[in-house]
């Protein structure tokens, strides 16, 4: 029997045996297609370290953020844009310097169709992240951990892309993808890695169940702050766009934040 079965099955209670090879590995594949199987999401209850941990963080920026004059804090926040693009572009393999990053925002976009499209990646990605500060300061910004939001960035920060950069290598075939939308079709099933995600089919189902463990509403302060990192990866892993998911699970933790 194949021994990640094996793995899966037991630590949800069941030890198959090898002459139910075909119910087991069903019963695997039903296993993970449920949405509770992001499931611890949380730490509902937190060890007194890291609830102090927490306490002692959240008061330093709270320190901090009083000490700034205004438009120290706009400047500094326009400066951290940038390095946080230029370190999520790097996550994703694309070595796109801060000074090129500055280039784009002036309109000084390279010829080089290449490094063009890593500059409008880069630019889109500094916009959409503006837009969430600004929405935070005008404590306008939607539920982070809802579909509607998710996808609104997703969509927001593919919209100016040219088609290459919606080019996406499908199961058999490359296909163009459609910026705000959830994957849909087999096809765009394709394993991350070492990881399978969710087919497709149960994509909705595992965001719905996404929003109700991480929306602000059910969470303090100190919850939200630990759910930032916790939040992030079970989005990458439920990987619900055809591409682009770390991106938009950056942006969408800054929303946390």
């Amino acid at each position: 029997m194949n021994p990640l079965l094996v793995h899966i099955s037991s630590s949800f209670g069941h030890s198959p045996q090898p002459s139910a090879n075909g119910s087991a590995k069903r019963s695997a594949k039903c296993l993970i297609e449920q949405a509770s199987r992001i499931e611890p999401a949380r730490l509902d209850e937190a060890p007194e370290a890291i609830a102090d941990v927490v306490a002692i963080s959240s008061a330093a920026g709270a320190v901090l953020e009083s000490a700034l004059h205004p438009t120290t804090a706009a400047n500094l926040a326009a400066r951290a844009r940038i390095v946080i693009t230029y370190e999520s572009n790097l996550m994703e393999g694309h070595d796109t310097r801060p000074r090129d990053i500055e280039r784009a925002l002036t309109g000084n976009i390279d010829q080089d169709e290449g490094r063009r499209n890593l500059q409008l990646e880069a630019t889109a990605h500094v916009r959409v992240q503006a837009e969430i500060d600004r929405m935070a300061a005008d404590v306008t910004l939607p539920e982070p951990a809802s579909p509607k939001f998710i996808r609104a960035l997703h969509r927001d920060f593919y919209r100016d892309a040219p088609e290459p950069m919606l080019r996406v290598r499908g199961v058999n075939m490359p296909f163009n993808m459609e910026p705000g939308e959830w994957r849909s079709r087999p096809e765009q099933d394709a394993a991350v890695g070492r990881q399978m995600p969710p087919s497709s089919e149960r994509v909705d189902d595992f965001m719905r169940h996404f929003e109700r463990r991480y929306r602000f509403a059910d969470m303090g302060k100190a919850a939200r702050i630990m759910a930032i990192a916790s939040a992030h990866h079970r989005l990458n892993y439920i990987h619900p766009f055809p591409d682009g998911n770390g991106r938009v699970s950056r942006l969408r933790s800054g929303a946390m934040d």
